[in-house]
C-alpha cells in the first residue's frame, strides 16, 4: 500500500529536531484520528505524540476519532489513557461529539471507559438531551441503560422528553416514558410536554402523553391550560382529544379567560363550534368583563358572533362602563355584526356611562351605513345623553356629512339645543366642519340661533378663524352685525383674535365698522390695535377713512350685560393698550386718531414692561411721537412698575434727541428707579457719553450714589467706558469715592483689566494705594487676577508692593497663589523680596508655599530659580513639599524633591508628606514619596501612620500601595487602633476587604476592648459586620 502524506511526514521528521517533532507528531495524531488511520495513530503514540493534544478549536485526538465514528481508534486512545473529559472550545466532550453524530458503538466504548454520562453543556443539556433532539433511538436506549438521568433539565428547564416531543420522535418518547420520565415536568415558563404538543398541533404526541397519564388541565405560568393553548393555536383535533380526555372546558386563567373566550377572540370558527357543542359556557366573562361574544365582536368575527348568539349568548352583556356588543360594533362600523345583533334582539337605545349609544357611536365615527341600519331598526335620532348631546350634534362635530344627511332625513331636529344653547350648526362652526355646516343649512338649520352666551354660528366661526364657514354664512345672508351680550360683533371678535381673513370677508361684505362693543366699548379699529396685528389695523383703518359715519359710532344695544365666562370681556389679555402699540409702530396718523378718542388714556401703561405710550416712544427713539404725546398732555415724569421714567429709558438706550426733548419739556433729571438708578447712572452704564454730557448740563448730580454706593464714575470704570470716564472726570466727578463694598473706581477698573481707564484715573489723581476694607489695593487686585499690563502701570505709578491684605498676603503672594507666572516674574524683576509678605506674626503666606499648594509648578520653578527658600515653613510648619503632597500635585512634588526640598520635613502635628498624601487619598504621590525613601511606618504626634490615615478615610488605592511597600498591617495608632479597626469604625467596606485579604488580624482589640466586628457594629456599619462575620 502506498504511504499517505501523513505517514511520509512522520517518517521524514528528523530525529535531531525534537521540538519540531513533538509539534509535528501532535498535529499528525489529530489528522490520523480524524481519518481513522489506526496504524499511523499507533506509530505516533509510540513516538511520543501527546495523546491529549488539541487544535486551536480545542478538539483532541479522541474528539476527532469519536466524531468521525472510528471505533478502533477510539478504543486505542482510551486504552492509552486519553482524557475522556477534555472539552473543545465550545465545551463539548468526546462523548457529546459521539452522541451528536449518532455513533452508538463509540458511545458505548466511552461509557465503558468511564465517560461522564451526565455531563452538561453550558446550556445545561446532557448527552441524553442531544440524543433525543436527533431522535437516536439506540443511543437513547444505551444511555438510559447506562444510568443517564431521564429528567435532567437544561437551563430552560427542558427535559429530554420535551425535546423528543418537539421534534416528533414518538419512539424515543416511548423509551423515556418507560424509563420513568415525568410526563408533567414543566419548563421555565411552566409549559409541560402536553402544552408544547398542543401548541404545535402534534396529535400523535398528545395521544401518547395522554395515554401515559399527562395532566390534561395543568396550567403554565400565565395560567393557560393545554386546552387554551390548542384553542389559541387553532388546532381542532388537539382540542377534540383533550376534551375527550377530560379537560375542564370552562377552566379560567388568572385573567379570567376560557378556551372559548380565546378561540372567539382569535376567530377560530371550528374550535368555537366544537367548544360550544361540547358544552362550554357562552357567557363566562374574563376579569375585565369580556365574554366570548364581546371578544368576537371586538375583533370583527361575524361568523363567530352568529355561532355564539345561536348558542344563547347574552346579546346585551355589558362591560364595566356599560358598553354592549351593539355599541362596540356600531363604534367600529361592523355592519354585518350590527345587523346580526339587532336580529337577535339587542337593545338599540342603550347608553354607556360615557354617554354613548349605538347611534351616537356610529355618528361620532362617521359610519353612515350603520347609522342607517340603527335608525331603520328604531333608534331615536333625537335621544340625548346626560350632557345633552344628540347623534346629529356628534356627527356635525366630526364633520360626517353623510351621517348628518341621513339623520336629518330620518327626522332629527336640526335646531335641537344642548343645555348651553348650542345647536348642531353652532357645534359644526365651532369645530370648523364646513361640509356639515353646508348640509345643516341646506336642511333648514337656523343660521341666527345663538347659544346661551350669545354666540351665533357666525360669531363662533369668526372667533376661531374659519373663513370658509364665515364666507358661506355671509353668502346665505347671515346678520353680520348680530351682537354678543357685551356688545361685540363678529367683526370685533375676529379683530380681537387676529383673524385677518375673516375680517377681510366681513369688511368687504359690508359689516358695520362703526359699531362699538366689548367691555371698553371699543370700535373694531381700537380692538385691532389692542391685538397688535398691524395688517389688521390698516385693513380696518383704510375702511374707516372711507366711512362717512365713523365720527358718530353707534352705541351697543341696550342694556349691555357682560357675559360671565366665554365672552371677549373676560378673555386673558396681555395688558397692552392700542395707543401704546400705535406708538411702537410709529404710526402718526393712527396715533392722532386714537388721541381724539375720549376712551384712550394717553398715560395708561401697557405691554409686559408696563410702559406708557410716552415711554414706548422714548425707548424706540421716536422724537416726533414723543413731541405729539407731550403736546397732548402726557405725564413726563410718570414711572412704570420698575420706577423708570421716559427720561430714564431714553438715557439708558442712548437716544440723545429724545433726551433733549424731555429735558427741554421739564423732565426731572435725577428721578430714581426702584433700584435707585438715575438717568445719569443708566447712561453711564451703557457708555452713552453724549447723553451723559447733556444730563450733566441739565443739572444731574454727578456724584449721586445708588443703593450699592455706585456712582456714575465707578459704573463707567467698572464697565470700561473710557469716554464716559473722561467726561465725568472733566466735569469734576470724585475720583476716589467708595461704594458700599469699599471699592474705588481705580479698584474696579483694575479688577476688570481696563488698562486705559486705570491710566486716566491715575492721571486724574486717584489714590494708587487706597485700600479695600479687607486690605487689598488696586495692585493686589490686578496681581490676583493676572492683569499684567495694569500691574506694570501701577508699579510705574509707585504702587506699594509691600501692602498686604488683612490675611497678610502681599501682591506677590496673590499672583503666586493664582498661578500668574508673568506677574510673578514682573515682581521679581522689580526686585520685590522673594519672601515678601512673611511676617513674624503670621508665617503662612510665602509665595512658594502658596504656589505649591495650588500646583502651579511653573510659578514654583520660577521662585526656586530666583532663590526662594525651598524649605521655608509656615507657622503651622507647612512647607512647599508638604502642601503639594497634601493636595496631590505630583508634578510639583517631583520638582521640589528634585531641587532639594527636604523629604523629612514635618509640620507641627508631626505629619510628613507621606501621611498628608495618604490622608488625602493620593496614591500617585504616595508611591513617589515611598520611592524617594520615606518610611511607610512613620507616625505623627498622635501615633497615626500613613496606612491608618488611608484606611480610616477609605482610600483603597493608597492602602494597596502602602501594603505593597511593606507597611505594617497591624501597626497600632491612637487608642490602640489598627488600620482594620479604623476602616471598620468609619464603615469603609472595600478597605476592610482589602486589609482582610492581605492578612490583617481580625481579632485585635482597641484600648476599649472592641475588636473589628464590635467596632463596626457600634458605629452601625451592618455591611462591614456581615462581611467580617463570614471572613474571620
Amino acid at each position: 500500500m502506498a504511504s499517505t502524506e501523513t505517514d511520509l511526514a512522520v517518517r521524514e521528521t528528523p530525529v535531531n529536531e525534537a521540538g519540531r517533532e513533538l509539534i509535528s507528531t501532535g498535529y499528525a495524531l489529530l489528522a490520523a484520528c480524524r481519518c481513522g488511520k489506526l496504524k499511523a495513530v499507533q506509530d505516533l503514540l509510540v513516538r511520543g505524540a501527546d495523546i491529549n493534544v488539541q487544535d486551536p478549536r480545542g478538539k483532541s485526538a479522541l474528539v476527532y476519532a469519536a466524531m468521525s465514528g472510528h471505533t478502533e481508534v477510539v478504543s486505542l486512545l482510551v486504552e492509552h489513557g486519553a482524557n475522556l473529559e477534555v472539552t473543545s472550545a465550545d465545551g463539548w466532550t468526546p462523548l457529546v461529539f459521539a452522541v451528536s453524530h449518532g455513533y452508538t458503538n463509540v458511545v458505548d466504548i466511552l461509557l465503558k471507559a468511564g465517560a461522564n454520562i451526565d455531563f452538561q453543556l453550558s446550556n445545561g443539556c446532557t448527552v441524553l438531551h442531544i440524543a433525543c433532539d436527533y431522535g437516536y433511538l439506540a443511543i437513547t436506549e444505551l444511555l438510559l441503560k447506562k444510568g443517564a438521568r431521564v429528567d435532567t433539565p437544561n437551563k430552560k428547564k427542558w427535559r429530554p422528553l420535551m425535546i423528543a416531543a418537539q421534534h416528533g420522535h414518538t419512539n424515543v418518547m416511548n423509551i423515556l416514558l418507560k424509563a420513568g420520565a415525568n410526563v408533567d415536568s414543566q419548563d421555565s415558563y411552566g409549559w409541560t410536554t402536553l402544552h408544547w404538543a398542543s401548541f404545535w398541533g402534534q396529535l400523535s404526541i398528545a395521544e401518547l402523553l395522554l395515554v401515559n397519564g399527562a395532566d390534561v388541565d395543568i396550567p403554565h405560568v400565565d395560567g393557560s391550560t393545554p386546552l387554551m393553548v390548542a384553542a389559541n393555536s387553532n388546532h381542532e383535533h388537539i382540542v377534540g382529544i383533550l376534551l375527550t380526555s377530560g379537560a375542564n372546558i370552562d377552566t379560567q386563567s388568572p385573567n379570567g379567560s376560557t378556551a372559548l373566550n380565546i378561540a372567539s377572540s382569535k376567530g377560530n370558527i371550528s374550535i368555537v363550534k366544537l367548544l360550544v357543542e361540547s358544552g362550554a359556557s357562552v357567557d363566562l366573562p374574563d376579569n375585565e368583563g369580556w365574554t366570548p361574544l364581546m371578544s368576537s365582536v371586538r375583533n370583527g368575527h361575524t361568523i363567530v358572533v352568529e355561532i355564539l348568539l345561536e348558542a344563547g349568548a347574552n346579546v346585551d352583556v355589558k362591560l364595566q362602563g356599560g358598553t354592549t356588543p351593539l355599541l362596540y360594533a356600531s363604534w367600529h362600523g361592523y355592519l354585518p355584526i350590527v345587523e346580526s345583533l339587532i336580529t337577535h334582539g339587542a337593545k338599540i337605545n342603550h347608553f354607556s356611562s360615557e354617554g354613548l349609544s349605538p347611534l351616537i357611536s356610529a355618528a361620532l365615527q362617521g359610519h353612515a351605513a350603520v347609522a342607517t341600519t340603527l335608525l331603520a331598526s328604531g333608534a331615536s335620532p333625537d335621544l340625548t345623553n346626560g350632557e345633552g348631546w344628540t347623534s346629529l350634534m356628534r356627527a356635525a362635530e366630526r364633520g360626517h356629512r353623510g351621517v348628518v344627511k341621513e339623520l336629518v332625513r330620518r327626522g332629527a331636529d336640526v335646531d335641537f339645543k344642548r343645555p348651553n344653547g348650542s345647536t348642531a350648526l353652532n357645534i359644526a362652526c365651532e369645530h370648523g366642519q364646513l361640509d356639515a355646516v353646508v348640509e345643516l343649512v341646506n336642511r333648514g338649520a337656523s343660521i341666527e340661533l345663538a347659544d346661551k352666551e350669545g354666540y351665533t354660528p357666525l360669531i363662533t366661526a369668526a372667533q376661531l378663524g374659519y373663513s370658509d364657514i364665515v364666507q358661506f354664512l355671509v353668502n346665505r345672508g347671515v346678520n353680520m352685525n348680530a351682537r354678543l351680550p357685551n356688545g361685540g360683533t363678529a367683526l370685533i371678535t375676529a379683530a380681537w383674535y387676529k383673524r385677518l381673513a375673516v375680517v377681510r370677508i366681513l369688511v368687504d361684505n359690508g359689516a358695520d365698522i362703526s359699531i362699538c362693543g366689548d367691555f371698553q366699548n371699543w370700535s373694531p379699529l381700537t380692538v385691532a390695535y389692542f391685538s397688535g396685528y398691524l395688517e389688521l389695523v390698516h385693513l380696518i383703518y383704510m375702511q374707516t377713512l372711507e366711512n362717512e359715519n365713523v365720527s358718530q359710532p353707534s352705541p351697543p344695544a341696550a342694556p349691555i350685560v357682560v357675559a360671565s365666562c366665554n365672552s371677549i370681556a373676560t378673555k386673558s389679555r396681555n395688558g397692552d393698550t392700542a395707543l401704546r402699540i400705535a406708538c411702537e409702530r410709529r404710526d402718526l396718523k393712527v396715533i392722532k386718531t386714537l388721541l381724539r378718542d375720549t376712551y384712550n388714556d394717553l398715560n395708561l401703561p401697557g405691554g409686559y414692561g408696563g410702559f406708557t405710550p410716552l415711554m414706548t416712544a422714548s425707548e424706540d427713539c421716536n422724537p416726533d411721537v414723543v413731541a405729539i404725546l407731550l403736546e397732548a398732555g402726557a405725564n413726563i415724569n410718570l414711572k412704570n412698575g420698575d420706577g423708570f421714567t421716559a427720561l430714564s429709558i431714553a438715557a439708558y438706550r442712548g437716544h440723545l434727541p429724545v433726551v433733549e426733548i424731555l429735558l427741554d419739556k421739564g423732565a426731572s433729571v435725577d428721578m430714581v428707579t426702584t433700584e435707585c438708578w438715575t438717568p445719569l447712572l443708566l447712561a453711564a452704564s451703557n457708555g452713552h457719553a453724549n447723553v451723559v454730557d447733556i444730563l450733566l448740563k441739565g443739572g444731574a448730580n454727578i456724584n449721586f450714589q445708588n443703593g450699592d454706593g455706585h456712582s456714575a464714575l465707578s459704573i463707567a470704570a467698572n464697565l470700561g467706558h473710557l469716554a464716559v470716564v473722561e467726561m465725568l472726570l472733566h466735569k469734576g466727578a470724585s475720583v476716589d469715592m467708595l461704594d458700599t463694598a469699599g471699592w474705588t473706581p481705580l479698584m474696579v477698573a483694575a479688577f476688570n483689566d481696563h488698562e486705559n481707564v486705570v491710566d486716566i484715573l491715575l492721571k486724574a489723581g486717584a489714590t494708587v494705594d487706597a485700600q479695600h476694607p479687607n486690605g487689598t489695593t488696586a495692585l493686589y487686585i490686578a496681581s490676583e487676577n493676572g492683569h499684567l499690563s495694569v500691574v506694570e502701570m501701577l508699579l510705574e505709578k509707585g504702587a506699594s508692593v509691600d501692602m498686604a491684605d488683612k490675611k497678610d498676603n502681599s501682591p506677590l503672594v496673590a499672583a503666586a497663589w493664582h498661578g500668574h507666572a508673568n506677574v510673578v516674574d514682573t515682581f521679581l524683576k522689580a526686585r520685590v523680596s522673594i519672601d515678601n509678605g512673611v511676617t513674624d506674626q503670621n508665617k503662612r503666606n510665602t509665595p512658594l508655599i502658596r504656589a505649591a499648594g495650588k500646583g502651579h509648578v511653573g510659578v514654583v520653578a520660577l521662585l526656586v530659580k530666583e532663590g526662594a527658600n525651598i524649605n521655608a515653613q509656615s507657622l503651622h510648619g507647612s512647607s512647599a513639599l508638604l502642601v503639594a503632597s497634601e493636595y496631590g500635585f505630583l508634578d510639583t512634588v517631583t520638582f521640589l524633591l528634585e531641587h532639594g526640598a527636604s523629604i523629612d520635613a514635618v509640620d507641627k502635628d508631626g505629619d510628613n508628606a507621606l501621611l498628608l498624601a495618604a490622608h488625602s487619598g493620593l496614591d500617585g504621590v504616595v508611591k513617589t514619596l515611598i520611592e524617594k525613601g520615606l518610611s511607610v511606618d512613620f507616625t505623627n504626634n498622635e501615633g497615626k501612620s500613613a496606612l491608618l490615615n488611608a484606611a480610616m478615610e477609605g482610600h483603597v488605592g493608597v492602602v494597596l500601595v502602602l501594603l505593597h511597600a511593606g507597611a505594617n498591617i497591624d501597626q497600632r495608632g491612637p487608642n490602640g487602633t489598627t488600620a482594620l479597626l479604623g476602616a471598620c469604625k468609619n464603615g469603609h467596606l472595600e478597605a476592610v476587604k482589602l486589609l482582610v485579604k492581605n492578612g490583617a488580624a481580625t481579632d485585635l482589640q482597641d484600648d476599649e476592648g472592641r475588636d473589628c466586628i464590635a467596632t463596626a457594629r457600634v458605629h452601625n456599619h451592618d455591611d462591614v459586620v456581615n462581611f467580617l462575620s463570614t471572613h474571620r
